[in-house]
Protein backbone atom coordinates (compact mmCIF):
# COMPACT_ATOMS: atom_id res chain seq x y z
CA UNK A 1 0.00 0.00 0.00
CA UNK A 2 2.76 2.44 0.96
CA UNK A 3 4.67 1.60 -2.23
CA UNK A 4 1.58 2.25 -4.38
CA UNK A 5 1.08 5.60 -2.63
CA UNK A 6 4.76 6.48 -3.03
CA UNK A 7 4.49 5.72 -6.77
CA UNK A 8 1.39 7.90 -7.13
CA UNK A 9 3.21 10.76 -5.39
CA UNK A 10 6.49 10.44 -7.34
CA UNK A 11 6.10 13.82 -9.03
CA UNK A 12 4.90 15.54 -5.84
CA UNK A 13 7.76 16.64 -3.59
CA UNK A 14 6.09 15.21 -0.50
CA UNK A 15 7.62 15.57 2.96
CA UNK A 16 7.70 12.61 5.33
CA UNK A 17 5.05 14.27 7.51
CA UNK A 18 2.77 14.84 4.48
CA UNK A 19 3.32 11.28 3.24
CA UNK A 20 2.37 9.81 6.61
CA UNK A 21 -0.73 12.03 6.81
CA UNK A 22 -1.88 11.13 3.28
CA UNK A 23 -1.19 7.45 3.95
CA UNK A 24 -3.24 7.54 7.16
CA UNK A 25 -6.14 9.28 5.40
CA UNK A 26 -6.05 6.78 2.51
CA UNK A 27 -6.00 3.90 5.02
CA UNK A 28 -9.06 5.29 6.81
CA UNK A 29 -11.05 5.04 3.61
CA UNK A 30 -9.63 1.75 2.29
CA UNK A 31 -12.46 -0.25 3.83
CA UNK A 32 -15.01 1.70 1.74
CA UNK A 33 -12.78 1.53 -1.34
CA UNK A 34 -12.40 -2.25 -1.22
CA UNK A 35 -15.67 -3.39 0.30
CA UNK A 36 -18.07 -0.83 -1.11
CA UNK A 37 -20.62 1.06 0.88
CA UNK A 38 -19.76 4.48 -0.53
CA UNK A 39 -20.14 5.98 -3.98
CA UNK A 40 -16.68 6.31 -5.61
CA UNK A 41 -17.14 9.99 -6.39
CA UNK A 42 -18.26 10.76 -2.82
CA UNK A 43 -15.42 8.64 -1.47
CA UNK A 44 -12.85 10.56 -3.51
CA UNK A 45 -14.37 13.86 -2.42
CA UNK A 46 -14.20 12.82 1.24
CA UNK A 47 -10.58 11.66 0.90
CA UNK A 48 -9.63 14.87 -0.90
CA UNK A 49 -11.37 17.01 1.71
CA UNK A 50 -9.41 15.32 4.50
CA UNK A 51 -6.14 15.69 2.55
CA UNK A 52 -6.97 19.38 1.91
CA UNK A 53 -7.47 19.90 5.64
CA UNK A 54 -4.18 18.15 6.39
CA UNK A 55 -2.01 19.84 3.75
CA UNK A 56 -3.58 23.29 3.55
CA UNK A 57 -4.99 24.85 0.38
CA UNK A 58 -1.73 25.66 -1.45
CA UNK A 59 -0.06 22.27 -0.90
CA UNK A 60 -3.35 20.50 -1.62
CA UNK A 61 -3.57 22.21 -5.02
CA UNK A 62 0.00 21.11 -5.77
CA UNK A 63 -0.90 17.60 -4.59
CA UNK A 64 -3.93 17.45 -6.91
CA UNK A 65 -1.88 18.48 -9.92
CA UNK A 66 1.28 16.51 -9.25
CA UNK A 67 -0.23 13.30 -7.93
CA UNK A 68 -2.15 12.65 -11.14
CA UNK A 69 -0.91 9.94 -13.47
CA UNK A 70 -0.81 12.33 -16.41
CA UNK A 71 1.42 14.81 -14.60
CA UNK A 72 3.84 12.04 -13.63
CA UNK A 73 3.90 10.67 -17.21
CA UNK A 74 4.55 14.12 -18.64
CA UNK A 75 7.26 14.74 -16.05
CA UNK A 76 8.92 11.40 -16.91
CA UNK A 77 8.70 12.24 -20.62
CA UNK A 78 10.25 15.66 -20.06
CA UNK A 79 13.14 13.99 -18.23
CA UNK A 80 13.67 11.47 -21.07
CA UNK A 81 13.65 14.24 -23.70
CA UNK A 82 15.84 16.54 -21.57
CA UNK A 83 13.11 19.19 -21.55
CA UNK A 84 12.84 21.75 -18.75
CA UNK A 85 11.31 20.45 -15.52
CA UNK A 86 8.55 23.06 -15.86
CA UNK A 87 7.06 21.24 -18.88
CA UNK A 88 4.75 19.04 -16.80
CA UNK A 89 3.38 22.05 -14.92
CA UNK A 90 3.05 24.05 -18.15
CA UNK A 91 1.18 21.31 -20.03
CA UNK A 92 -1.10 20.62 -17.07
CA UNK A 93 -1.83 24.36 -16.75
CA UNK A 94 -2.49 24.51 -20.50
CA UNK A 95 -5.06 21.74 -20.14
CA UNK A 96 -6.76 23.68 -17.36
CA UNK A 97 -6.90 26.83 -19.48
CA UNK A 98 -8.24 24.88 -22.47
CA UNK A 99 -10.96 23.29 -20.34
CA UNK A 100 -11.96 26.70 -18.92
CA UNK A 101 -12.06 28.25 -22.39
CA UNK A 102 -14.03 25.27 -23.69
CA UNK A 103 -16.64 25.81 -20.97
CA UNK A 104 -16.80 29.53 -21.74
CA UNK A 105 -17.40 28.79 -25.43
CA UNK A 106 -19.99 26.13 -24.61
CA UNK A 107 -21.90 28.56 -22.38
CA UNK A 108 -21.69 31.54 -24.76
CA UNK A 109 -25.26 31.99 -25.99
CA UNK A 110 -24.24 34.89 -28.26
CA UNK A 111 -22.78 32.27 -30.65
CA UNK A 112 -24.85 29.74 -32.54
CA UNK A 113 -23.84 26.07 -32.43
CA UNK A 114 -21.78 26.27 -35.64
CA UNK A 115 -19.84 29.28 -34.34
CA UNK A 116 -19.20 27.44 -31.08
CA UNK A 117 -17.93 24.38 -32.97
CA UNK A 118 -15.63 26.60 -35.05
CA UNK A 119 -14.35 28.33 -31.89
CA UNK A 120 -13.64 24.96 -30.22
CA UNK A 121 -11.80 23.71 -33.31
CA UNK A 122 -9.78 26.92 -33.46
CA UNK A 123 -8.95 26.57 -29.76
CA UNK A 124 -7.67 23.02 -30.35
CA UNK A 125 -5.52 24.12 -33.31
CA UNK A 126 -4.06 27.03 -31.35
CA UNK A 127 -3.21 24.81 -28.38
CA UNK A 128 -1.63 22.12 -30.58
CA UNK A 129 0.64 24.81 -32.01
CA UNK A 130 1.43 26.04 -28.49
CA UNK A 131 2.37 22.49 -27.44
CA UNK A 132 4.72 22.13 -30.43
CA UNK A 133 6.27 25.49 -29.52
CA UNK A 134 6.70 24.44 -25.87
CA UNK A 135 7.99 20.92 -26.49
CA UNK A 136 9.31 20.85 -30.03
CA UNK A 137 7.99 18.44 -32.66
CA UNK A 138 9.44 15.32 -30.99
CA UNK A 139 8.10 16.28 -27.56
CA UNK A 140 4.66 17.13 -28.95
CA UNK A 141 4.52 13.78 -30.76
CA UNK A 142 5.64 11.91 -27.65
CA UNK A 143 3.06 13.62 -25.46
CA UNK A 144 0.22 13.28 -27.98
CA UNK A 145 -1.29 10.28 -26.18
CA UNK A 146 -2.03 12.65 -23.30
CA UNK A 147 -3.01 15.84 -25.12
CA UNK A 148 -4.87 14.21 -28.01
CA UNK A 149 -7.70 12.92 -25.86
CA UNK A 150 -8.98 16.42 -25.03
CA UNK A 151 -7.80 18.23 -28.16
CA UNK A 152 -9.57 15.73 -30.45
CA UNK A 153 -12.77 16.17 -28.49
CA UNK A 154 -12.57 19.94 -29.04
CA UNK A 155 -11.89 19.47 -32.75
CA UNK A 156 -15.03 17.32 -32.95
CA UNK A 157 -17.15 20.14 -31.48
CA UNK A 158 -17.30 18.92 -27.88
CA UNK A 159 -17.11 20.94 -24.71
CA UNK A 160 -14.68 19.21 -22.34
CA UNK A 161 -14.33 19.28 -18.58
CA UNK A 162 -12.40 17.42 -15.93
CA UNK A 163 -13.76 16.01 -12.69
CA UNK A 164 -11.96 16.24 -9.37
CA UNK A 165 -10.89 12.64 -10.04
CA UNK A 166 -9.12 13.92 -13.20
CA UNK A 167 -11.56 12.19 -15.53
CA UNK A 168 -12.03 13.99 -18.86
CA UNK A 169 -15.70 14.17 -19.87
CA UNK A 170 -17.34 15.78 -22.85
CA UNK A 171 -20.63 16.67 -24.49
CA UNK A 172 -21.48 18.00 -27.93
CA UNK A 173 -21.69 21.78 -28.04
CA UNK A 174 -25.29 22.85 -27.73
CA UNK A 175 -26.18 19.72 -25.76
CA UNK A 176 -26.71 19.34 -22.03
CA UNK A 177 -23.57 19.28 -19.90
CA UNK A 178 -23.73 17.20 -16.73
CA UNK A 179 -20.66 18.05 -14.70
CA UNK A 180 -20.02 15.91 -11.64
CA UNK A 181 -17.79 18.36 -9.81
Amino acid sequence: VAERLRESLRAFDVTEKEFLAISAIQSEFDHFRYYGGMDTSKLNQAVNQRIRESLGEERFNQYLIKSGDDYARISDLADRLALPSSVATDVTALEGRVISESARIGEDRSMDVEAQRAALKSLAEKERARIVFMLGADGATAIASYTDRWLRLLEQGNVVWSSEEDVISHAPVGGPIQKSR
